[in-house]
Parts: C-alpha cells; structure tokens; sequence
C-alpha cells in the first residue's frame, strides 16, 4: 500500500508540473472594447428553446416536478452563446412568478434543469422557460396574459440594455428597457429610454426616430429583411415629411410607395414620461404556425438629411407563443396504463489486453483472455405514450459520463428523455478497466477509442430494445436468498436477503425480460483472475434463460456496499464457486418469477432528481424513483451500505408497497455510500466514501423523499 501511495503522489507531482510547464499565456484582452458603441443588431439570433418538459407529467399533491429545457445558440442566424436560463412559475393565475434560474447540465452544455417544489392538490401551476445570451437579448416562452398595461404592466417580458452609460448619445434614444406581451387579440410593446422620448426638430437636438421590427418568423429569414419586415414606428418628424401617420405598423417598402401602414393593425400609442406603449392586432402579422415572435429596438437620430444612422439597439426578444401548466392531482389518483416492451443483449467485451477493472492489486495488466463474455442488456418500457429504458450491463461502475452521453444519446436517436433512462454497472470485478482515467488505479490506464466503442453498443442495444417493442405485460416479486450474501465488514453484521425481481411478458403470457435485484459484491473471483469474466452474474442470467428461452436476464445490484457473496454448501472455489453461487441466484429468480402474475395495465410514476453533492467542484448525481401500481424503484448512485436503507425499506411498507428494488450503481459510481460509524472507524470502505461522514444519511434522505413522494 505504501509503495502504491508513492507511485500515486510521484503521478500527481508529475501531472502538476507538466500543467505548470505548458501553461498557456493569458489571452489578450482588448479592455477599452467595453466603451464602443457595440452594435448588438449585428446579432439579432437570440437562443433557441428547442424543447422544453416536465417530471412527472401529472403531478400529484407532494410530488416535486423536474423541468428540464433544452437550448441552443442560434448559430444560424448571428446568435450569441447562451448566458443563462430561467424558469419562472406562478400558482396564482400569473398574478405573481417566482423566478429560478436554472441549472447548466454538466455534460451537456445544451441541457438544464429545474426543480419546481411540490404543491396541494388542485393548484394550478403556470411555468415558462427564458434564454438569455451574452448581449442580453431574450428568448422567453409568454408569462400570463398583459394586463395593466402600460401604467403598470404586468406579464411583459423584458430586456434590458446593459450598455455602459455613453455620452455620445443623446438621452432620448438611449435604450433603457424593451418588454413584450399578449393577450388573445393583441401584442403589447413598451420601451424605456434615459431620457424623455423625443419630438426632435431639424434645428433643435434633431429628429428622432424609433423602430420596432417585428419579426413573424414564419414569414422572414430575419433582419437582414430589413425593408420588408413588419415594423412598428414612432417618428413625428419624418412621418409628417414622408406623409404617413407619426406612427403605426407598417413595411417600409410599402409605406414609401403607398404611405400607408398595414390594414388592420389598429395601432394605439401612449407616450410616457420615459416611454412608448404601443398595442397591435396581432393578426396584422399573418398566421404564426411556429408561435415564434422576434422584437427589437432601434433608434435613430438626424442633425441633417446627411447624418442620419442607428445610434443605439436595444437587445432583441423572441416569444415563443406558449406556456406550460399542470393541476396537481391528489395522491393516489393515478391512471393505469397500457404497456409494451422490447429487449435485446449485446456483448461489449473488449479486446483481450484491455485491463481489467475492480482490483488494484492486478497494477493495471493486461488481460490474458475470456472466460465468459461480458454482456449489457436493455429493456425499453413504454406505458402510454410515455417510454423508459432499464440498461444493465457487466461494468465495474456505470460512471455518470457515461450514463449521460448514453442517456443524450437515446434521447436525440430515440426520442427517449434522457431522464426516463436508467443504466447500471454490475460491479464485477473481472469486468472491462481501460475506460475511465478516475478509476486508473482500479481499472489500469485508459485504451484510446474503448469508451466511444462501448458508448456505441450501449446506444445500439437501447435502439435494438426499442425496434422490438410489442405490447406486453408486467409484474412483480420478492424472494428469499438468505445465505448468499455475508457482511463484509461486520461479521454476522445485517444483510439484505430479498431478492426482487420483475417479469415482462409478451401478450402471450410468455417471459420478454426477467430482472433481478439482489445486493451483494460480484468478488467471487479474485484478483489472480486474469480473464474477463461477469462473476457470479452470468450464470445466474444463464439459469434464467435455460427456464424462460428466448427471454433477456437482467442482473441490477442492491445496496451491496458492506456485502460479500456468500454460497451455500460445497460450492469450491474460483469459477466453479462463481458458477454455483449464480446458478443458486439465478434459481430463486426463477421460482419467483414464476409466481409472479402479470398484468397489461399499471399506474406508472416517474420522478428525477438531480442533486448536487459537493458544490465547490460542481459534482453532480441523478436519483429517480418509479412506481409500478404497489412496487417501487428507487436509484442509488453508489454502493451503499445495506443497514441504510432501513428506514427507507419501512417507509415503503407502511406506504403499502409491495415490492421495494433498490437499484445500486446506477447513473454513477460515486464510491461507497458508508454510516457515520463505519466512516469514524477507519474501515476501507470509508476510504473511498468521497463526501464526508454526512455522505450517507443525505443519500439515505434523499431515498427516504423520493420514497415519500411515490
């Protein structure tokens, strides 16, 4: 061990100094860029909200609600990156919003997240999604409808100029703020500037004038349409010279042929001390299939004929022309949904030399061959229109990278949202090292393109899986499997006998998939074994399939933390041991699933949580809970240590759960999950328990809300 932690601190050592050696010069920064007139109307791209969803989709009284947006530069069309996100929800008719901003994914810079708290039954809840980029310019979904307006108007969505005060230009056409709005009929428009908006004259401070383009993007590709846009106007003095009203909605192409604006806006304006309202039809702009508005500010100023240029931009607004709501529902209330399933295997076994992952006695040598392959399966589940994927697989550790780039992908190939995917690593430890560089000391160094390979066959075997939906049937049981698992750190210390397991059939009635839940360490082989291999594992899926063929077995562990495989009787040892204790595993899956009675039909719920463990570094873990009618799933990012999830076992039986399967490993491999005493003891497991004694009592709470919430 010393000799290891030598290596390991002249590696870090090395990795510092190399940093040091080819740092990077600072890049330049021209400071005084600051103080130009920065032409924002160059980049009139503002973000764009490509989706937007929530978790659960019916909601009920308790249950928090995951919303998840999906946003992008618009690169198409100038846009600036994305500055930030924000969800604003209102349970009081948008009488009043609460603003949150929401959370940058971090492995999808595309992707964030926000958690609305629970509320009673029967509120309704409103919520919209903004996007805000680096020059302040707006994509927002519509808040409420306006009202007030423009005294004190309510619901508008507003951008402001945060330009740094310039002295060139004058007050009047300064841009302070620009809000949007609407309501069934109309589009409401109010702009803010330093100073009083203007009249001008030609000998005085000049002639101003303030243009609105409004963009129907249906009907333009954008401001480079600048002739033949939709633009609303105030220009007192140009609009008696050029002959038509001094403002109105107008084309300028139009108007300078015809001084006439567009017929049927009904155009009302109000000056304020520091503003202009304006109201429209908005079926003046034609249809809006896209429900996509485009908003700007420009204003101009004229000393003479001869000097007449944009002097500021305000940052431009699109209104996506929608909003989102729910009514919370009472507990309990939940519809009983038409099922179908798919599923299918594949072998992800590297190329022998790959290192193997679990020990770090082996120092990271190569593989000397395969003893039986290691295998990954998915199960696409779908109730209603509503699709989930259980992904299993013969991996050390199913790490959140990989879980994310899995879950990103199924979501863009499929259409599955990526929160509705649940993947999990066996923990065996003769499984695939070589992939991830954090777990180099477990695993061996990391082989180029393994990673991207592995990440592919994860991806086709969720895209076979779902190909092969058919309808389909489930159900659910609990076994005994006392004598296969011991107390590794406490001798004679708790165990978790249940063996869980959950059976989807075909219509016919005959098995699809067969998983089973059990907590224990795949150790049976030692690290002397150099051969890829699943442990225990395979066969317990083998004596699965003998009794149910054609039917994909699926292996997720428990709360195995503190648990060592055990095997009854005269089992030998190495890979017959292996082969005994998975058969007799694999046996008791069996005999329950056969009990089991399968239905076509369940009330399915659906929660996510994404939960930040240590806030400095930005680390980050997802948790989810199902319910299937009376059995629960909760996800555990970890190895859990087995006495914690007592209470959380208690509360499902006095919630009247039937069936409780604790998913360990799953979305990430954070380490073990360990008791405040066990963490105090020094034991070894508390040596990779990362996040302190506390680590294990707020995993526990958080199971113990998601319990409480299903």
């Amino acid at each position: 061990m010393k000799t290891a932690m030598k290596i390991l601190s002249v590696a870090v050592f090395a990795a510092f100094f190399a940093c040091v050696a080819d740092a990077a010069p600072p890049v330049t920064v021209f400071e005084e860029g600051r103080q130009g007139p920065y032409a924002n109307f160059l980049y009139t791209g503002t973000p764009e909200i490509v989706s937007v969803r929530q978790v659960p989709e019916k909601p009920q009284q308790g249950q928090e609600v995951l919303v998840t947006a999906l946003v992008r530069a618009n690169t198409q069309a100038a846009g600036m990156p994305v500055k930030k996100v924000t969800v604003s929800y209102s349970t009081d008719n948008a009488a009043s919003w609460t603003t949150l901003e929401m959370l940058r994914d971090d492995r999808d810079p595309d992707f964030y997240l926000a958690t609305l708290p629970a509320a009673d039954k029967g509120v309704t809840v409103l919520y919209y999604v903004s996007a805000y980029d680096r020059a302040g310019s707006v994509s927002s979904e519509m808040p409420g409808m306006v009202s007030g307006f423009p005294e004190q108007p309510r619901n508008l969505i507003t951008v402001t100029d945060e330009d740094a005060p310039d002295e060139a230009l004058h007050p009047d056409v300064d841009v302070l703020e620009l809000g949007v709005g609407h309501d069934d009929q109309f589009f409401y428009v109010q702009a803010r500037v330093q100073g009083k908006p203007g009249k001008g004259n030609m000998v005085g401070q000049g002639a101003y004038m303030y243009l609105f383009p409004v963009l129907n993007l249906d009907k333009t590709t954008g401001i480079g349409d600048f002739m033949s846009m939709d633009m609303l106007a105030y220009a007192p003095m140009l609009g008696q010279m050029m002959g038509f009203g001094e403002y109105g909605l107008f084309r300028i192409a139009e108007v300078m042929q015809t001084k006439k604006g567009i017929e049927g806006a009904d155009v009302k304006f109000k000056k304020g001390p520091d503003s202009l309202n304006f109201r429209f039809n908005r079926a003046a702009l034609g249809d809006i299939p896209s429900g996509k508005i485009e908003f700007g500010l420009l204003t101009m100023a004229a000393t003479s004929f001869e000097a007449m240029y944009p002097q500021e931009a305000s940052p431009f607004v699109t209104a996506y022309l929608r909003t989102h709501s729910y009514t919370v529902a009472p507990r309990g209330k939940t519809e009983a949904l038409a099922l179908k399933a798919g599923a299918a295997e594949i072998d992800i076994t590297p190329p022998v030399g790959t290192p193997l992952a679990g020990y770090g006695g082996r120092q990271g040598k190569p593989s000397t061959g395969v003893h039986d392959p290691l295998m990954a399966q998915a199960l696409v589940l779908q109730a209603g229109d509503r699709k989930m994927v259980f992904l299993t697989s013969d991996f050390l550790l199913m790490r959140r990278s990989m879980y994310k780039d899995i879950a990103a992908r199924v979501e863009a190939e499929l259409g599955i949202p990526r929160e509705f995917v649940i993947a999990s690593g066996s923990h065996a430890h003769c499984s695939s090292g070589g992939m991830f560089p954090e777990l180099a000391l477990l695993g061996g160094n990391v082989r180029p393109g393994l990673y991207a390979e592995t990440l592919e066959k994860f991806v086709a075997v969720v895209r076979q899986a779902d190909a092969a939906l058919q309808p389909a049937r489930l159900g659910f049981g609990t076994g005994d499997a006392a004598g296969y698992s011991s107390n590794r750190v406490n001798k004679g210390g708790p165990v978790d006998p249940d063996l869980r397991v959950m059976r989807v059939d075909k219509a016919d009635g005959k098995p699809l998939a067969v998983l089973f839940n059990f907590g224990t360490h795949p150790t049976v082989l030692g690290d002397s074994v150099m051969e890829f291999s699943s442990d225990f594992v395979g066969p317990a899926r083998a004596a699965i399939t003998d009794a149910f063929p054609g039917a994909v077995a699926m292996f997720n562990n428990g709360t195995q933390g503190n648990q060592s495989p055990s095997c009854p009787g005269d089992c030998g040892g190495g890979f017959e041991r292996a082969e005994k204790t998975g058969r007799g595993l694999g046996a008791i899956a069996v005999s329950v699933a056969k009990k089991i009675k399968t239905q076509d039909k369940l009330p399915v719920t659906i929660l996510s949580r994404e939960i930040i463990l240590q806030p400095d570094y930005d680390i980050r873990v997802t948790m989810a809970g199902l319910r299937f009618g009376d059995t629960a799933m909760l996800t555990i990012p970890g190895e859990m240590f087995v006495e914690l999830a007592d209470p959380v076992k208690k509360l499902a039986r006095d919630k009247g759960i039937g069936n409780l399967f604790l998913l360990g490993l799953t979305n990430d491999g954070i380490g073990y999950i360990v008791t405040p005493e066990a963490y105090q003891a020094r034991v070894y497991e508390s040596t990779f328990a990362l996040f302190g004694p506390n680590q294990g009592p707020f995993i526990q709470k958080q199971l113990m809300e998601l319990m409480d919430m299903l």
